[in-house]
C-alpha cells in the first residue's frame, strides 16, 4: 500500500512539471492600431524571471508561444523597438488548453494599460531589422563559465561536442569579438575561452563579406555570424587559460592561450605540445584558428590547411604555437595579424610474426619496419581593413607559408616453408624531402556612388614545391619463377602554380533599393609547370643519371579565361532573388616536355546561377540556389 502511494504521489509530481501551455494573441500600435510585425514575445519564470520561451510576431501582428512550466502562473513579455516593453502576469488554465489573449497595444510613450504593468528592463531576446540579439546577463550559468556554456543555454542555439554551432538550424561561419576577427577566424578559440561575464550581449546576424556590408547588399542566408559584444568596463586586463599534465615513460601534455585587451587593442598568443598522439587543442578550436577545411585522421590526428597536427603511427611528438595582434590604428585603419608554427615528430618501430595457412602448404613470415618523420610549417596572415572615407573601402589580406617536410623507414620481410626453406626475402629503404612556399593575397577596392558601387578586385597565389624521394629495395624469389626485383632510384621534381585574376564589379538600381542591375568582368591566369623525374642508379658511375622516362612526367599547362557577365537582383525585407548571366572563354596550352607533345585548345560555354529567398518570418527563410559552371 505504501509503494503504491509514493508511486502515485511521484506520477502527480510529474504531472505538474511537464504541464503544457500554448499563449496567442495580436500586437497593435495604440495609436494607428495597425499590427506590429517583428516585436519579441517571450515567457518567464516568476520567481527568478528565467526565460522559458519565445517567439515573433508576423505580419499581421500575431504571436503563438509555447513551453512547459510546473507553475500557474508565468510572466509574459512584449518587447519592439520604439515602443515601450510590457509585462503581464499570466493565469494558465490547469486543463493545458490553448489561452488566446484580447489585442494588446504597445504604447509609444509609459503609461498604465490597465492591467498591464510597462517597465524598463532589457529584455532577454529582442530582434532589430536583421539582428537577432540575446542579452546575456538574462541567462543563468555556472560561476567561471565561458561563452561556449553560454551559448548552450540560449533558446535556436545548438553547440555540438567539436564546437560546431547552429543558430536556428543554421550553421556559424564566423564568429566576431566586438565586431573583429580574433585568430583568423576566431570560432572555438573565443567561445572556449572569453569568460561569460566579460559579455553584454551576443548578436546573430546572415553572414555578409566586408564589401557586401559597405555596398548594403543582402546576404543569402545561408550561414550566420556571431558578433561577442563585451562589456566595456571589461574589455581590458588579461586573462587565458593554462593546462599541463605528464605520466609515465615520459609521456606529457601542454596546452595554453593568454589574452591582453584594451579596447581596440587586442595580444594574444597560444601553445600546445604533447606525445600521446593528440592535437593538443581541440578540432573545433583548431578548425577555427587557421579558418580552412578540416578533418579528423583515421590515427587520432587532425588536419588543418595540409597540415597534420598529433596522430600518427608509433610515438607522435606534436607541437603548436600562435600569436594574434589586431589595432585600430586611426578611425578609417584596421589592422589584424596572426602567426602560427606548427611541427610533429613520429617514430614508429614495428615487429610482427604470422602463419599463412595455404592448400599447398603453409609458411611464415617474420617482418619489420620502422620510420621518422618531421614536418614544420610557418604562417603568417594578415588582413587590413581601410575606409578612406564612406564612399571608399580598401580591404586586403596577404598570406605566406612555409612548409617543410622529412620522413624515412626501412623494412625487411622474411618467409620460410613448414620445413624451414627460404620460400623469399625483401629488404626496402626510403627517404623523401619536401619544401613548399606559398603566397597569396586578395585585395578589394570598393567605390560608392549614392545607389550605386564599383568593386575593383585582384588575387594572387603563389606555389612553389620541390621534393627528392629515394627508393632502394631488393625482392628474392627462392622457389618461384618469377624473376628477383631490384630497384635503385632517385625521384626529384617539383611544381610551381601560379594563380592570378582579376575582376571589376559594377551595380546600380533599376528601382531604387528594390530593382539592380549588374555588369561584371573576371579575367584570370593559371601557369601550372610540375615536374616528376625518376632516376636509376649507374654502377659504372656511381652516380643516379640514367633518366627513367616510363616513370617520368613533365608538364607545362597554361590556361587563361575571360568571363563578361551581367546580374539582376531583387530584394525587399521579405523576398529576395538573384539571377547571373556569362559567357566564359578559355584559352589552354599543355605541353609534356619529356615526350616532346603539346597541344592547345578553346573552351567556351554559358555559365549562371540563381538564387531566391523568402523570409517566412524573423527566424526562418525558404531558400532555392541553381548553378551551372564548366
Amino acid at each position: 500500500m505504501f509503494k503504491n502511494a509514493c508511486l502515485l504521489f511521484a506520477f502527480i509530481s510529474f504531472g505538474v512539471q511537464a504541464q503544457k501551455f500554448e499563449i496567442s494573441g495580436k500586437l497593435l500600435d495604440s495609436i494607428t492600431r495597425e499590427p506590429l510585425e517583428g516585436a519579441t514575445v517571450f515567457t518567464e519564470t516568476l520567481k527568478d524571471s528565467t526565460l522559458i520561451s519565445y517567439t515573433i510576431t508576423d505580419a499581421k501582428g500575431d504571436f503563438n508561444v509555447s513551453g512547459k512550466s510546473s507553475k500557474q502562473k508565468i510572466n509574459l513579455l512584449i518587447s519592439f523597438v520604439g515602443y515601450a516593453p510590457i509585462k503581464k502576469v499570466i493565469l494558465l488554465p490547469k486543463d493545458e488548453d490553448p489561452l488566446t489573449l484580447k489585442p494588446i497595444e504597445m504604447l509609444q510613450k509609459v503609461e498604465s494599460l490597465s492591467d498591464v504593468l510597462i517597465e524598463g528592463r532589457v529584455p532577454p531576446i529582442r530582434i532589430k531589422q536583421d539582428t537577432l540579439e540575446y542579452n546575456a546577463g538574462s541567462f543563468r550559468t555556472k560561476e567561471g563559465a565561458t561563452i561556449e556554456d553560454l551559448l548552450r543555454e540560449l533558446p535556436g542555439v545548438e553547440v555540438d561536442e567539436n564546437g560546431g554551432i547552429k543558430v536556428n538550424g543554421v550553421e556559424v561561419n564566423k564568429i566576431l569579438v566586438g565586431g573583429k576577427e580574433f585568430f583568423s577566424g576566431d570560432g572555438s578559440i573565443a567561445t572556449k575561452n572569453l569568460l561569460k561575464d566579460m559579455v553584454e550581449k551576443i548578436q546573430v546576424v546572415d553572414t555578409r563579406s566586408d564589401s557586401q556590408v559597405f555596398r548594403g547588399e543582402k546576404a543569402d542566408g545561408k550561414s550566420k555570424t556571431i558578433n561577442i559584444k563585451l562589456d566595456k568596463d571589461k574589455n581590458k586586463g588579461v586573462f587565458g587559460r593554462l593546462a599541463a599534465g605528464g605520466g609515465t615513460d615520459e609521456r606529457y601534455e601542454y596546452a595554453g592561450l593568454a589574452n591582453y585587451f584594451n579596447d581596440d587593442l587586442r595580444l594574444s598568443v597560444l601553445s600546445g605540445g604533447n606525445n600521446i598522439n593528440t592535437s593538443g587543442f581541440t578540432f573545433g578550436e583548431l578548425r577555427e584558428v587557421f579558418n580552412t577545411y578540416a578533418y579528423t585522421t583515421y590515427n587520432g590526428g587532425i588536419s588543418i590547411g595540409g597540415r597534420i597536427i598529433g596522430g600518427g603511427e608509433g610515438i607522435v611528438n606534436s607541437k603548436v604555437t600562435g600569436a594574434n595582434y589586431a589595432d585600430d590604428l586611426g578611425k578609417n585603419l584596421e589592422v589584424s595579424s596572426d602567426y602560427f608554427y606548427t611541427a610533429t615528430n613520429n617514430y614508429f618501430d614495428n615487429i610482427s610474426s604470422s602463419e599463412n595457412i595455404r592448400p599447398e602448404g603453409n609458411y611464415f613470415t617474420e617482418s619489420s619496419y620502422n620510420s621518422t618523420g618531421n614536418q614544420d610549417k610557418h604562417e603568417i596572415n594578415t588582413h587590413i581593413k581601410l575606409a578612406i572615407d564612406s564612399s571608399w573601402m580598401i580591404d586586403a589580406r596577404p598570406k605566406f607559408s612555409y612548409d617543410k617536410n622529412f620522413s624515412r623507414g626501412s623494412s625487411t620481410s622474411e618467409s620460410r616453408k613448414e620445413n624451414g626453406d627460404l620460400r623469399n626475402t625483401s629488404t626496402a629503404s626510403n627517404y623523401g624531402i619536401t619544401e613548399s612556399t606559398n603566397f597569396s593575397t586578395n585585395l578589394n577596392i570598393n567605390k560608392r556612388f549614392k545607389q550605386s558601387f564599383i568593386m575593383l578586385g585582384i588575387n594572387t597565389n603563389i606555389d612553389n614545391s620541390d621534393f627528392e624521394r629515394r627508393n632502394e629495395s631488393e625482392y628474392i624469389f627462392y622457389d618461384s619463377e618469377q624473376e628477383d626485383i631490384y630497384r635503385n632510384q632517385i625521384i626529384r621534381g617539383g611544381a610551381k602554380n601560379n594563380n592570378s585574376s582579376a575582376f571589376v564589379n559594377f551595380r546600380s538600381p533599376i528601382i531604387e533599393k528594390l530593382l539592380f542591375y549588374g555588369i561584371s568582368y573576371n579575367y584570370a591566369i593559371n601557369l601550372d609547370d610540375s615536374e616528376n623525374l625518376a632516376y636509376d642508379y649507374d654502377e659504372e658511375s656511381d652516380q643516379f643519371q640514367k633518366l627513367n622516362e616510363d616513370q617520368s612526367t613533365s608538364f607545362d599547362n597554361h590556361t587563361a579565361t575571360h568571363k563578361p557577365a551581367l546580374n539582376i537582383s531583387y530584394q525587399t525585407e521579405s523576398f529576395n532573388f538573384s539571377i547571373d548571366a556569362g559567357y566564359s572563354l578559355a584559352d589552354l596550352e599543355s605541353t609534356d616536355r619529356i615526350r616532346d607533345f603539346s597541344f592547345d585548345n578553346n573552351f567556351n560555354a554559358f555559365e549562371g546561377s540563381a538564387r531566391l529567398n523568402y523570409y517566412l518570418s524573423k527566424t526562418s527563410n525558404l531558400g532555392l540556389n541553381y548553378n551551372l559552371s564548366n
